[in-house]
């Protein structure tokens, strides 16, 4: 069970499993399983670091890390 950072993980350009599309890490989601759905990552500020494979593209696709948002 890998753990990632928040702000790593906000900080990533990622890819949708199933869409192939790229995206910012400010559109991922992650699975609440207490509401059985998912929520905007960037939206929960008392989240520190999180599960990787709660990780989710807004489709509720796994996602993949592809590079930093900047070098």
């Amino acid at each position: 069970m890998a753990i990632v950072a928040v702000p790593l993980a906000l900080a990533w350009r990622w890819r949708c499993e199933t869409e192939g599309t790229i995206f910012s890490g400010s559109d991922l989601r992650v699975v609440d399983p207490q509401r059985d759905s998912l929520v905007a990552l960037a939206e929960i500020p008392h989240m520190d670091e999180v599960v990787r494979d709660r990780l989710r593209h807004i489709c509720g696709s796994r996602v993949i890390p592809i590079a930093p948002l900047s070098l």
